[in-house]
């Protein structure tokens, strides 16, 4: 696909040069394909629903993945998509579904360089705009039902395009079965098919000067016309029926979209969002006579765009071909007004993108993560496994964001409260639990539920102060992921009384309780016995071993101290914490110029690290 007839056009002492430029350009633009899998709420909760039909060849019309809105009607618009997820998943676990979503962002890849030659790009040109505009796509391939989207609005503009300049008529054939396909795998997105089929027929509709590229066949404009008609009608051939649009609209018109990032419009008036637009309106106007039937559909992506944040990929992936072909455009101007020149400030130029584009790409491949990175998926394991072992059963309360891998890994005996659909059943309910951590918030979920348990992120900023400094809750349970407390009653008596945690409080990334635990000798006696209980029901116990790292610190055990953050630094080399560890216990052995090293890989991890001025300005004068 991308030869190149060296032989001919390039001298011999360029050709090496020429070779190895496309050789690093195609292995950088395959790195960026995302051969691994991204652990997601949205990713369990589509296993979920994909094993149940599996299981029982019926598609769901009610919810029976939470316990809060079990019964309430609910349809799984995109069934096909959670069933084929399921079926590879079954089949070979996290390594068939990264090695198939890799092979289908390489077909999206072919599908642009189609598109592109249609354009007249040429081959450099397309690489040069691919592995430019590729990595600010990288975000959006999470394992969910859009990348159908992304990849049915390509064949729709390969088709369209295909139809437009050559009259190939028959191909309109296809997009009716695309539409059914696209309709039951992503039901809310369907759409835009139609949305595509709109925009050739007005490409087709413009008069012949304007755009000599378009209008030549007869009978282009009925057959699209016909062609948009039957795609309205495939729309309807989903479980849902003649409700899809309305349930769409009524979606897309949830206020509480505004709860999630990709649904928020973006900022126009900011540097990289006005820069999106600007290009993209560019590289439209510059091949409006081309490819005008591109032109029309970049006007409706900017506008979706303007939308919400979440469709930027199709401006960006619309912007590929556009670009290469502006790109081939202005190189053959380049070498008409200067024939002396010859190619060599477009062998700069992509050797400027592909260095950007291989330092962008390292950030993935060369920290260890493995061409099937499935290993890269972290799940609170441990927290489930504790469920089950203690047979805690009850009205569990847990935030969005691990609904769906407790709703797959405890289902369907024990439910979650809540996962990522929230939002579409009740709005109120979903800004409450987006604020659990505020006290009087709190207070309104317990009286409408009196939960009995809690399943909690153990992330940074103290949030959990109010169950820790409570008599009616307990922590038995805490990891790196999660912590989990239960309600002081009879019915969790004994639990309580073997494995309550009573002066640790993990949530508070200070160690502030260590700092108490210490100031008091009572507590000393009971300190490592709970950290050594962590350390055994978890391996995700970094926070653990920094408080064993920190608790033998105070007691000049610098062996032990030593041994313990260097096991921390192994095991979890994105955790600055450990390299700041390591800098305190080398400062405190007077080995300044180590702590200033460990200080500084802490920095490269975390660049906003706490007190960093402070802790490199005394190390400095220690020094000295």
């Amino acid at each position: 696909m991308l030869r190149v007839n060296l032989r001919k056009e390039i001298p011999t002492p360029r050709r090496i040069a020429v070779v190895l430029m496309l050789f690093t350009g195609v292995a950088i633009t395959l790195s960026l394909i995302p051969f691994r899998i991204k652990s997601t709420d949205d990713l369990w909760f589509h296993l979920s629903v994909g094993r149940t039909i599996w299981e029982t060849l019926r598609i769901p019309h009610q919810d029976f993945l939470t316990w809060a809105y079990q019964g309430k009607p609910w349809v799984a618009y995109e069934w096909l998509y959670q069933v084929m997820l399921y079926g590879l998943y079954r089949t070979g676990g996290f390594q068939a579904l990264a090695l198939a979503k890799g092979m289908l962002v390489i077909f999206m890849v072919c599908s642009l360089f189609y598109v592109a030659q249609k354009l007249g790009a040429g081959k450099l040109e397309f690489l040069i705009s691919l592995s430019g505009i590729w990595c600010l796509c990288r975000g959006f391939f999470y394992e969910r039902p859009q990348l159908f989207d992304y990849l049915f609005v390509l064949l729709f503009i390969g088709v369209l395009q295909s139809v437009l300049e050559n009259g190939q008529l028959r191909s309109l054939l296809f997009l009716p079965v695309l539409e059914i396909l696209w309709v039951n795998a992503h039901g809310s997105a369907s759409f835009l098919g139609v949305a595509l089929i709109g925009c050739a027929f007005v490409a087709a509709c413009l008069p012949r000067q304007s755009s000599p590229s378009t209008g030549r066949f007869p009978g282009t404009r009925m057959a699209l016309g016909a062609v948009g008609s039957l795609c309205v009608l495939m729309t309807f051939a989903n479980p849902a029926g003649l409700s899809i649009y309305k349930n769409t609209w009524a979606l897309m018109s949830s206020p509480g979209l505004s709860l999630f990032t990709e649904f928020k419009k973006p900022d126009l008036f900011s540097m990289k969002h006005g820069l999106v637009l600007m290009i993209s309106g560019l590289c439209a106007i510059l091949t409006i006579r081309r490819a005008p039937f591109l032109t029309v559909v970049t006007l409706l992506l900017m506008a979706l765009y303007v939308q919400a944040y979440r469709n930027t990929i199709f401006l960006y992936l619309i912007s590929i071909p556009l670009c290469g072909s502006v790109l081939t455009t202005l190189r053959k101007s380049f070498a008409r007004k200067f024939p002396g020149v010859g190619p060599w400030p477009w062998w700069i130029l992509a050797g400027c993108i592909f260095g950007l584009v291989l330092r962008q790409s390292r950030m993935t491949y060369f920290r260890g993560e493995g061409l099937f990175g499935a290993g890269s998926i972290r799940v609170p394991t441990p927290a489930v496994e504790f469920i089950k072992r203690e047979g805690l059963h009850g009205r569990m309360f847990n935030p969005i964001e691990l609904g769906g891998y407790l709703g797959w890994a405890l289902g369907p005996s024990e439910k979650p409260m809540i996962d990522g659909r929230l939002v579409w059943f009740d709005f109120r309910l979903a800004e409450l639990t987006a604020f659990w951590y505020k006290t009087e918030i709190w207070s309104i979920l317990d009286r409408m539920y009196h939960f009995d348990y809690i399943v909690l992120l153990n992330d940074r900023g103290y949030r959990t102060g109010y169950f820790d400094n409570s008599p009616q809750w307990a922590l038995v349970f805490w990891d790196d992921d999660v912590l989990i407390y239960v309600r002081n009653t009879a019915r969790f008596k004994n639990l309580i009384r073997r494995d309550q945690f009573k002066i640790l409080k993990p949530n508070d990334f200070t160690m502030a309780s260590l700092d108490r635990a210490w100031q008091s000798p009572q507590y000393h006696r009971g300190v490592m016995p709970e950290l050594e209980r962590s350390l055994q029901e978890s391996p995700h116990h970094c926070k653990a071993d920094l408080m064993c790292t920190q608790w033998y610190v105070w007691q000049n055990n610098t062996p032990k101290s030593l041994e313990m953050a260097r096991d921390v630094v192994a095991r979890c080399p994105w955790n600055a914490d450990g390299y700041v560890a390591l800098s305190a216990i080398m400062q405190r052995s007077g080995r300044n110029p180590e702590a200033l090293a460990y200080l500084e890989q802490a920095r490269e991890i975390q660049p906003e690290l706490p007190d960093y001025k402070e802790r490199r300005e005394t190390l400095e004068k220690s020094q000295f």
